[in-house]
């Protein structure tokens, strides 16, 4: 009964909607089947909208949540353990509250092997850029506006190559980068960690680390910070611009009368100069590494509250994130040392022992000149030295370009250094070529 009553009231609330209308209320039936249809395909688009909506919502979440969890992946898990055939002893890595790495190790190997995991744990991505830009391979990664920063350090390496310089250095020196870059690797290959974000959005993975990557990071913050390199190419752009007299009005002017290899009003380095300035500050914008001063003082111990010396150091370089240095503590047998270093190094370049504390500040002094050779206008790859013609060394260099093919170049060495405007010699761009005869700078560095 409950069932015929509830038809019944079905249908006659249908039979009071097909009641006929009143007069006034009468429409054409043309127009109630148009009325009619419009609303169904209203209220067709509305379900469409809102199930539009929600699927967006649902995409959104999900992603979202796909995109937390990635980036989680990506953070360091400082609580677990670690077994590699690179070391000898049981190491111990405490991180404090602000993240800092304390490692206590049993001889010195094992504790840069440890250095060398825990900044790349922390600092991957970063050490990657800072050892390709020494070793002139950011456009690989980044494409043909980082050619030219790339053609600077190829050539600036070729001073003194990175494998010469590594046969150089004390046996202590190369045991330590030796350990570090296999701590590096060690964690590059342990898969404990997803690298970092910036690697997946240029889509390429880090190579292994060599010990000459280490130096690669050092010759790139020793020429970012070489002042003297910079103020000469400066002094020769600004003298293009405006003339040698209001450029005097800027530096200090040679003295008068003083013996002058290069003549009166000529500037040999006019058209270089900027490509030179141009490329070293594209590099350090990309890596963060300009500064300005720098300086260190120290209060006396009878001028301390405590009775010791206090020591202060403020090397001025660029605010990043991350930061350009990365603070570190290593204990063993030998040595208890803490303070900052360069990602990239496993040294303390400014720090304390038990015994004594140091830092470092830039010199602003004149350690760098430009030699202009003179070359043979029927043989460009023969110079002038001492009343007689000389051959040049030559070195061609291929330059990975991302999305484009690669550059081949030619660094041509004279026994003053490099030629240095082979930076601007291939440049596509016609305005910045330069001929090939006449005076040309090269640059040393021993």
């Amino acid at each position: 009964m409950i069932v015929d009553r509830t038809t019944f009231k079905l249908v006659h609330n249908l039979s009071v909607t097909m009641e006929p209308f009143s007069p006034l209320q009468r429409q054409p039936i043309g127009k109630l089947i148009r009325q009619s249809a419009f609303g169904r395909k209203k209220d067709t688009i509305m379900k469409i909208l809102k199930w539009g909506v929600i699927t967006t919502a649902i995409a959104v979440i999900i992603a979202s949540g796909g995109g937390y969890v990635y980036l989680r992946s990506t953070i360091p898990d400082y609580n677990r353990s670690l077994v590699h055939s690179g070391i000898d002893q049981e190491v111990e890595i405490i991180r404090d509250s602000f993240g800092m790495a304390h490692i206590q190790a049993a001889n010195d190997t094992d504790a840069y092997f440890a250095m060398g995991y825990c900044q790349a744990q922390d600092r991957i991505f970063q050490m990657d850029l800072a050892r390709r830009a020494g070793n002139g391979r950011l456009a690989e990664i980044l494409g043909p506006s980082l050619v030219k920063v790339d053609k600077l350090y190829r050539i600036l390496g070729r001073l003194v190559p990175l494998d010469d310089w590594y046969a150089k250095i004390s046996p202590q020196s190369r045991a330590a980068i030796d350990a570090y870059a296999d701590g590096v690797n060690a964690f590059l290959a342990s898969g404990n960690t997803a690298l970092p974000v910036e690697f997946t959005i240029l889509g390429y993975r880090p190579d292994p680390w060599r010990a000459a990557d280490t130096l690669a990071v050092m010759l790139y913050m020793g020429w970012s910070q070489n002042y003297a390199f910079k103020t000469e190419l400066l002094h020769a752009a600004i003298a293009e611009k405006v003339g040698p007299r209001m450029a005097a009005e800027l530096f200090l002017d040679y003295p008068a009368g003083a013996p002058a290899i290069i003549p009166p009003g000529e500037n040999p380095m006019a058209g270089t100069a900027m490509e030179y300035l141009e490329a070293m500050q594209l590099a350090g914008s990309l890596l963060g590494v300009a500064g300005g001063a720098s300086n260190g003082w120290v209060v006396a111990p009878q001028r301390s509250e405590n009775g010791g010396a206090l020591f202060a150091n403020d090397p001025h370089l660029g605010l990043t994130a991350p930061s350009i240095w990365y603070e570190g503590h290593l204990t063993t047998p030998n040595m208890n040392v803490s303070g900052a270093m360069v990602a990239g190094i496993p040294f303390v370049i400014a720090g304390a022992n038990e015994h004594v504390a140091w830092g470092v500040t830039n010199s602003h002094y004149d350690d760098a000149d430009f030699y202009i050779e003179k070359l043979n206008p029927e043989n460009p790859l023969t110079y002038r030295y001492e009343g007689r013609w000389e051959t040049m060394r030559t070195v061609t260099e291929t330059i990975g370009v991302k999305d484009a093919v690669p550059d081949d170049f030619t660094i041509r060495l004279t026994r003053h250094g490099a030629i240095i405007d082979d930076i601007s010699r291939h440049d596509p761009r016609p305005d910045h070529a330069l001929p090939c005869a006449g005076p040309r700078p090269t640059f040393p560095w021993s």
